[in-house]
């Protein structure tokens, strides 16, 4: 049977207000390189929404050469990536004598990996799923941007654990209903994957398994559902 939204979702438990920050980083240019369609699309609302100006782009080398062509106060760059990886690009861009900060997002969190892409030429390492609150503490550090201090409104909805019937509070508390439509498509085409993934195993497709586990891990996390991170 079709996963559907509505089976994944439930009213998140309220809370009391308190105190919280949102981060402002207006008249700033952002770009994010992922070929995750997801994971750009949520950036892109996200960043947007604190008023930086958000270009995205979906392989290295579409990113490599904006890069060049245009200039951004920071790259938000995966690392494993179609037509040109990450790694190639970040160096290209180095080569090309350009000292934008370059930050990696990546869900491999393997000892090794952060050096890497130090070596590679990316300035700043960040893992996925993306903590949120991380990655405007890494851009206020790097690029500038207002603190302000504001009211926590509490949460809408929380996906459910995939493989538990007890429901969690979603990791994913930015964005809005524009997030929450991302969610909704990601489980969507997590279903579909699903299947594919059963065929994978069933044919012996081993890589065709891990691009679609490896897509699994990275964007789950970023749209609020944690258990993916851990079986995938």
């Amino acid at each position: 049977d079709r996963i559907r939204a509505d089976d994944l979702l439930v009213p998140g438990k309220e809370s009391d207000e308190k105190q919280a920050y949102r981060w402002r980083f207006d008249n700033t240019r952002i770009l994010v390189v992922d070929d995750g369609e997801q994971n750009r699309d949520l950036l892109d609302i996200v960043l947007s929404d604190t008023g930086g100006e958000v270009v995205c782009e979906n392989d290295g080398l579409a990113g490599r050469n904006r890069a060049l062509a245009e200039d951004f106060d920071i790259i938000l760059m995966d690392v494993q990536m179609p037509v040109l990886d990450g790694f190639t690009a970040t160096r290209a861009i180095r080569e090309a004598g350009s000292p934008v900060p370059i930050a990696a997002l990546t869900a491999h969190a393997k000892r090794g990996v952060g050096g890497g892409c130090f070596h590679a030429g990316y300035s700043h390492y960040l893992t996925k799923p993306v903590n949120f609150e991380k990655l405007f503490e890494l851009l206020g550090d790097v690029i500038g941007g207002e603190k302000q201090i504001v009211t926590e409104t509490p949460s809408l909805s929380a996906p459910k654990e995939f493989l538990d019937d007890e429901p969690i509070h979603s990791t994913l508390s930015v964005g809005g209903a524009k997030a929450q439509a991302i969610v909704d498509k990601f489980l969507a085409q997590f279903a579909e994957n699903m299947q594919k993934m059963a065929r994978h195993i069933e044919n012996g497709e081993f890589e065709e398994l891990a691009d679609l586990a490896h897509w699994a891990k990275g964007t789950g996390g970023n749209v609020g559902c944690p258990s993916l991170t851990e079986f995938a």
